[in-house]
C-alpha cells in the first residue's frame, strides 16, 4: 500500500489505485475525506468467525476495521479512526467500513 501511495500522490488516484488492486476489498470509493471500502460481498471473509450458522454481534468487525486502519495509516502516516457500517455476520449482504482522514 506504501507503493499505491507513493505512486499516486494525489488522493482520488491512489484510492483508484487501490480500487483497481484489489488489495481493499471489493469496492474502494472516496466521499469527501472519507474512504469507505467493502468487503465480503455475500458472505463474511474473516477466517476466525466466517463458518458461523447464525448472525454474531457487529463487535467482531472492529477487528477488521483495525486491519484497514492499521493499511491506511501506514500509507498516509498519521492516524486515522474509522466505523464498522454494515457487517456481513451480524445479516447485512456486505462488509462496509469507513475509514476519516481528517
Amino acid at each position: 500500500i506504501k507503493k499505491l501511495i507513493k505512486e499516486n500522490p494525489n488522493l482520488e488516484s491512489f484510492v483508484a489505485a487501490v480500487q483497481d488492486s484489489g488489495f481493499l476489498g471489493a469496492t474502494v470509493k472516496l466521499k469527501k475525506n472519507t474512504i469507505y471500502a467493502t468487503f465480503g460481498v455475500g458472505h463474511c471473509v474473516c477466517t476466525g468467525i466466517n463458518a458461523a450458522k447464525e448472525p454474531i454481534s457487529i463487535t467482531y468487525c472492529h477487528c477488521c476495521k483495525g486491519h484497514v486502519i492499521k493499511l491506511l495509516e501506514a500509507a498516509f502516516k498519521k492516524p486515522l479512526r474509522g466505523e464498522v457500517i454494515t457487517s456481513c455476520i451480524s445479516g447485512s449482504d456486505d462488509c462496509r467500513f469507513a475509514i476519516h482522514l481528517d
